[in-house]
């Protein structure tokens, strides 16, 4: 097992015996697509909130909502996170949710 996997096991049980309700996202897990596909390339290079967010991104900012605090566990690659996450932040903070909102469209929740 890795370094972080143990992090993550610790934080785990003290998140447990502290009765804290938490929950997990482990991109490998559940085959979290890094790559945008070409509609989101263009919602987000042409700011067109007109076209779809895909629902496994819709999933991840409902657990943005229902979250009071984010903890992002990761290796260090080179100083910078994997792959797998920069694509989860380059899908998830998406146009018209993270930045350039529109009235009708669902606000990213800023935790303090």
């Amino acid at each position: 097992m890795s370094y972080t996997y143990d992090v993550l096991n610790q934080l785990t049980r003290h998140l447990i015996s502290e009765q804290i309700d938490f929950e997990i996202s482990d991109l490998y897990e559940m085959n979290f697509k890094s790559d945008m596909t070409a509609d989101e390339y263009e919602r987000e290079g042409f700011a067109n909130i007109d076209l779809p967010i895909p629902s496994d991104v819709r999933g991840e900012h409902r657990k943005i909502e229902n979250a009071d605090c984010l903890i992002f566990l990761y290796p260090v690659w080179w100083g910078d996170c994997p792959s797998k996450l920069k694509g989860w932040f380059d899908r998830v903070y998406s146009v018209g949710y993270a930045y350039g909102h529109a009235k009708n469209f669902p606000k990213m929740k800023i935790l303090k």
